[in-house]
């Protein structure tokens, strides 16, 4: 099949420059269908589908996050099971997911505890005399952002998948949380880390970890950015972190790329 490609150029100013070649390609259509237990791929030709690759997401290889209410309730009454008391006292998690909550808040998180069959935060409270007195906060009656991503990082750092897939990745969370929440990923978890966004906060802070904080580099990160056109065909566009950090400097919305440059 003969399709004319369109080459996305970007200079150190952030200008830019459309090219077009014209290629011979055999082109096939890729499907999925996802789970909170199974991700499979399909490819289309004509009038059939031909799955060509499972994963299984219940593993502990691979871990596939609905960012839905009622998936994350149910990730949290999975927590209450004796199984996973007896992961998180053989690992770091609940110390790092209690500093976590500490460096975000700004209140004296010293550990995440198991009363009867709920999650609490330890929380010390120092009064006027100077005295200390802890008390107990559930994790339930946390706001959204902060109860989603402190059972997601319980989950993550207990299990230590090497790839997560999260949708929605921004939903519930301010952007001091999403730099931090993404940050913890990137510092504790040793995986590959695949968001969908929508969200400029997500963008600003993978920039920063690049440009101020030198946590990642082009060659180990990589923003996809997709857009479906009347025909219904998706269009992908590939930047490494570097050619981001040029147009998101060059004040360009890197959402918007494709109409930036007049395709």
């Amino acid at each position: 099949m003969l399709t004319i490609t369109q080459e996305l150029n970007i200079d150190e100013k952030g200008n830019i420059k459309v090219s077009s070649a014209l290629n011979e390609i055999t082109c096939h259509e890729i499907d999925y269908s996802a789970s909170p237990e199974k991700l499979k791929f399909y490819v289309k030709e004509n009038s059939s589908s031909k799955l060509v690759k499972e994963l299984d997401i219940s593993a502990n290889d691979v871990i596939y996050i609905l960012n839905v209410t009622e998936y994350i309730d149910k990730l949290y009454d999975s927590l209450k099971g004796i199984e996973w008391r007896f992961k998180f006292q053989k690992s770091d998690a609940i110390i790092n997911c209690a500093k976590f909550i500490l460096d975000i808040t700004n209140e004296k998180i010293t550990e995440i505890v198991r009363q009867d069959s709920e999650y609490s935060l330890r929380k010390v409270i120092q009064y006027e005399s100077g005295k200390e007195k802890p008390i107990y906060v559930r994790l339930s009656d946390q706001g959204f952002g902060i109860y989603k991503a402190t059972l997601l990082l319980l989950w993550l750092s207990t299990l230590r998948p090497k790839l997560v897939l999260i949708d929605d990745f921004e939903l519930a969370l301010h952007p001091s949380l999403t730099r931090a929440f993404i940050k913890y990923l990137l510092n504790h978890l040793n995986c590959q880390l695949v968001i969908a966004t929508h969200s400029l906060d997500v963008i600003d802070t993978i920039v920063d970890l690049y440009r101020c904080d030198g946590v990642i580099g082009p060659e180990d990160t990589q923003v996809i950015i997709l857009k479906r056109d009347e025909a219904d065909i998706v269009h992908i566009r590939h930047c490494d972190v570097h050619e981001v950090y040029v147009l998101t400097s060059a004040g360009h919305d890197i959402r918007k790329i494709t109409e930036l440059a007049g395709l």
